[in-house]
């Protein structure tokens, strides 16, 4: 009997190895899907700039429509709607790919993209509407240009993320034990209970169990309601002990640099590598026509180094969410409970197992699963009498 389950137990992990290799493999094909789409939203406004054909596209939009707004508006929103389709059909392609090994389910296509049609239809609205701002700027740009831009988007993006609780479908924390739990786990690290509220996820499938949402004073740690209803209890407050960290450490002043210094970069160097090539292409166009050109360089180019600069932006975001695996384990003690979510992740994601390089460096915003289980597996200061990092933020 015991050669049965043994022999059983050596299939079991053969399985297991095969899905994993199989998952990692599927990954990578996703990664391929992601650097296409990612070329086709820089290589489209390129070609439109260093080619003919984004001034004669244009000139004949300025020809019919007289007004120069609504012609530039047209113009910049064709280039992102048609990059919004491209990339949709790849999205789906590697939808497809992944439903062959997991048998889910794949809309056939047409009706896929027709679904993508509103988000695409936004999207290019917004884009545009900001191209045009940008034709304006780029009219009066200076040497402090980059510098004032990196003001105005920060802001825009701060307000964005500091309203964002006020756009969110929650009701406060009832008082089930459960609830009761949670809200005195909180209360000892100085959580008001009046911070923390239900989610109401039904309509979106990747809702986060927990996150912090607002910065500042509007900061409010979201639980998804459904979670309260159906996850293990010891789960459920290990993953408040998580987000507590990220409401008491990285919701403050911490985004708001980060964002600046995000944009400060980005404006930057785009500034740097546009004035050359925006100058000399000037001189061939008039003046409107150059204009409108420009705002495809600076997206293009804008939208370059932003992907260069994106192993630094994970490094740090990855770093963010691994301490705060360490805070939730020093708060609430409980390494089983933070082991088991991570197995229910990989189980609903298995490609979060183990990244591969182009996962890691340029996709993933939190630590591969496999890390965060090693790291729940053996992370036990408060047993071994030695100093915890987080203890000073927190009640025992």
């Amino acid at each position: 009997m015991g050669t049965v389950v043994a022999l059983e137990q050596i299939a079991s992990n053969i399985d297991a190895a095969h899905a994993q290799f199989a998952y990692y493999a599927l990954q990578e094909k996703f990664n391929i899907g992601w650097a296409i789409n990612q070329l086709i939203a820089i290589s489209l406004p390129l070609l439109l700039f260093f080619t003919g054909l984004g001034s004669s596209v244009y000139a004949f939009l300025i020809k019919r429509l007289k007004l120069w707004t609504i012609a530039t508006f047209i113009y910049f929103f064709s280039i992102i709607f048609v990059v919004s389709i491209c990339q949709s059909l790849v999205i789906h392609h590697m939808l497809t790919i992944r439903a062959e090994l997991d048998g889910s389910d794949v809309p056939p296509l047409l009706p896929f993209v027709a679904s993508q049609l509103p988000s695409a239809v936004l999207t290019s609205s917004l884009a545009a509407l900001a191209g045009i701002v940008l034709c304006y700027i780029l009219r009066r740009k200076n040497k402090l240009t980059w510098l004032w831009l990196s003001i105005v988007v920060s802001g825009l993006l701060s307000i964005t993320l500091m309203l964002a609780p006020y756009f969110s479908n929650t009701q406060p924390l009832g008082n089930t034990p459960t609830e009761n739990k949670i809200a005195a786990l909180a209360a000892r690290a100085g959580i008001p209970r009046g911070q923390i509220a239900k989610e109401d996820c039904a309509n979106s499938p990747d809702c986060p169990p927990g996150h912090v949402v607002g910065i500042g004073p509007t900061r409010v740690m979201l639980l998804d309601n459904r979670l309260t209803r159906k996850t293990p209890e010891d789960q459920l407050i290990q993953v408040v002990a998580h987000e507590a960290k990220h409401y008491l450490l990285d919701n403050g002043i911490k985004p708001f640099a980060t964002i600046f210094m995000v944009c400060i970069a980005v404006c930057l160097l785009t500034q740097m590598v546009f004035s050359p090539i925006g100058s000399r292409q000037s001189n061939r166009d008039n003046s409107l026509i150059a204009q409108a050109k420009s705002v495809p360089l600076v997206y293009g180019l804008g939208l370059a180094i932003f992907i260069l600069l994106q192993p630094a932006i994970t490094t740090y975001r990855r770093h963010v969410e691994f301490e705060a695996d360490r805070f939730g384990l020093e708060f609430n003690k409980d390494n089983q409970a933070l082991i088991e979510i991570m197995r229910v992740d990989a189980t609903s994601n298995p490609m979060l197992l183990k990244y591969t390089p182009i996962t890691k460096y340029f996709r993933a915003t939190h630590p591969d699963i496999s890390t965060r289980i090693e790291f729940a597996q053996t992370y036990q200061p408060w047993l071994h009498n030695q100093p915890m990092v987080y203890k000073q933020y927190f009640k025992e």
